[in-house]
């Protein structure tokens, strides 16, 4: 009887490692997939100086002292990135609150002014959420490793507001990876941004074609609309030549 208890016992337990695994994993796998999905308008940025040097951190970590040291020196990276996302969302709030004080934005398609609307709402978000990551980093760079409180913040930033998730798979293995909830939350400013200028370019775009789909005659809406897009096809292609480049000198 005992050891029939046993066995269910260790069976119950089994099954519930089992479970437990599947669901981490099939979270991990939706998360991630959720990362694809969200940063597919600047995926290169993102894989290139977002998850690459966190997976290059992950290669040299041996120890925990090792990790905060490299977590630290890639934080002041962070900060900088944070800066350049509040003044540019700076910008794009300025410019977008500018362009709704036209006096024909009211009389255009309904498109246009809900897009410059939303564009300002997500700028102000990339402001707010590059703030928080400010004072955040600014924090823990700030602090002095001898401190125990310091240690305690470092550990709770470590495991629960930065990228790492403990394994405890094999001894043989790096413990270290990659969580991927935490990693889509810290990269939320520029993704905010990313999508109020996309937004902000829907809004121009229906602001100048709209007219003309209404009025095919040749006046100045279409004469501006043809000037408009002449010059979105010629950044468009400086964006698909240059961008390639760039970030390919990065990848090497």
């Amino acid at each position: 009887m005992s050891n029939f208890l046993t066995f269910g016992s260790l069976l119950l337990y089994q099954l519930t490692f089992v479970n437990q695994r599947i669901s981490i994993f099939t979270n991990e796998f939706l998360i991630k997939l959720a990362c694809r999905i969200l940063t597919a308008l600047y995926c290169r940025i993102f894989w290139n100086f977002v998850v690459r040097p966190i997976e290059d951190i992950i290669d040299e970590a041996t120890t925990v002292t090792t990790v905060r040291r490299t977590i630290r020196r890639w934080l002041h990276q962070r900060r900088r990135e944070t800066q350049y996302v509040q003044l540019a969302g700076g910008f794009v709030v300025a410019g977008v609150t500018a362009m709704l004080s036209w006096p024909e934005i009211s009389s255009r398609h309904w498109l246009a002014p809900a897009s410059l609307y939303s564009s300002i709402i997500l700028s102000l978000a990339a402001v707010i959420f590059a703030s928080q990551q400010a004072m955040l980093i600014d924090r823990i760079i700030q602090t002095d490793d001898r401190s125990t409180a310091v240690q305690r913040d470092d550990q709770y930033f470590c495991f629960k507001a930065d990228y790492w998730r403990k394994q405890r798979s094999s001894d043989t293995e790096n413990p270290w990876a990659i969580r991927w909830s935490v990693l889509l939350a810290w990269q939320a400013p520029i993704m905010c941004l990313t999508y109020s200028l996309l937004l902000l370019f829907i809004g121009m775009t229906t602001h100048v074609v709209a007219p003309v789909a209404r009025d095919t005659s040749w006046n100045a809406d279409g004469k501006t609309m043809v000037f408009y897009l002449t010059f979105c096809a010629m950044f468009t292609i400086s964006f698909l030549s240059v961008g390639p480049i760039l970030h390919h000198s990065v990848e090497a």
